[in-house]
């Protein structure tokens, strides 16, 4: 698939060594480069790119992302430890999902928990019954990646006590152990409260909820994601969001 990163064969080794393996060049990096860029403040302290233009790149990463990994859910597989450092981009800003590690067959047991930053609720809870991988737990990982992506913040930095301190539950917690105790009710609150305070927007703000519903059964399938129309780029959309990224990354190896 032109959206997940495939081995182009085994690469030489010696005798008694592990074998390597070839894998295309992604002279730009990795959509986290991209990210801190973006947000990176200028002479006169403002970001590098405006709001509105970091959720126009955003798009159109992301619908190259969710491409890739609608095909890997339909291949009945779950990614299992999505964030923006395993998405690459090639030389003409093709986005490419990599690192499997912690993939697997949907229903198998987790190999792991993933980022904390990024893990979904119902895998941060650590219950039994949600041990499992799951697709919806990759969407949500999606959506974290989305917010980084606009506001520099995952969905626990947007709780202002839970950034600060001011809780003492949730002092000195891991990422993970902080969203299992902010519990839907304050989730909500805190996402609601940062998608406020963006003007207009309202497919994107629509998109993020939909792809981080508390639940699991509240969120969008990868299909459903990409027939979203957060995710619908004119040719014109697409030109300005490739003009972008030029514009905050790397010269291009050729």
């Amino acid at each position: 698939h032109p959206n997940v990163l495939t081995s182009a064969g085994p690469a030489g080794h010696r005798d008694g060594e592990q074998p390597g393996y070839a894998m295309p060049i992604a002279p730009l990096g990795a959509f986290d480069g991209v990210f801190k860029r973006m947000l990176a403040k200028t002479k006169d302290d403002t970001t590098k790119l405006t709001v509105d233009e970091r959720v126009l790149v955003v798009r159109y990463l992301m619908r190259g992302g969710f491409r890739g990994l609608e095909h890997v859910h339909d291949q009945g597989y779950v990614h299992g430890d999505i964030k923006q450092q395993n998405f690459l981009l090639d030389q003409d800003l093709e986005p490419l999902l990599m690192d499997f590690g912690l993939s697997g067959a949907e229903g198998e047991r987790l190999k792991g928990l993933g980022s904390e930053s990024h893990v979904a609720p119902e895998v941060a809870s650590g219950d039994d019954d949600v041990s499992t991988l799951a697709k919806p737990s990759d969407i949500w990982s999606m959506g974290e990646t989305i917010l980084l992506g606009v506001f520099g913040q995952d969905s626990v930095d947007l709780d202002e006590s839970a950034r600060t301190g001011q809780d003492v539950k949730l002092l000195d917690r891991g990422k993970r152990s902080k969203r299992k105790a902010m519990g839907e009710a304050r989730w909500t609150e805190a996402l609601d409260a940062k998608l406020g305070q963006l003007q207009g927007n309202a497919a994107f703000k629509d998109f993020v909820r939909k792809t981080m519903g508390w639940a699991p059964e509240q969120r969008m399938t990868a299909i459903e994601c990409l027939q979203h129309t957060f995710l619908e780029l004119t040719d014109q959309d697409e030109a300005e969001a490739k003009r972008l990224v030029e514009l905050v990354v790397p010269a291009r190896v050729t």
